[in-house]
């Protein structure tokens, strides 16, 4: 477990992020239409494909609620 700074990019903005990751699993391979959000150590750790998010940290333990107001975001807009 430990914590590290990440840079969210969400293609209008990198927005600094501090990921809390616990047990964290690896994202091992990803399609090509997969959009990598973020990396840690230049392994993805948050990706997206249109709505559907995987995470290998714990955005809940976070300190800012981004995460969260942009999920909040797409599902309004779905």
């Amino acid at each position: 477990s430990f914590e590290s700074e990440l840079t969210l990019d969400f293609g209008d903005t990198g927005i600094a992020f501090r990921g809390v990751f616990i047990r964290a699993p690896k994202i091992c391979r990803m399609g090509n239409r997969v959009e990598v959000i973020a990396r840690h150590g230049g392994d993805p750790v948050f990706v997206s494909h249109r709505r559907v998010w995987g995470l290998t940290f714990h955005p809940e333990l976070a300190p800012t609620l981004e995460v969260h107001r942009r999920f909040v975001r797409l599902a309004r807009e779905s």
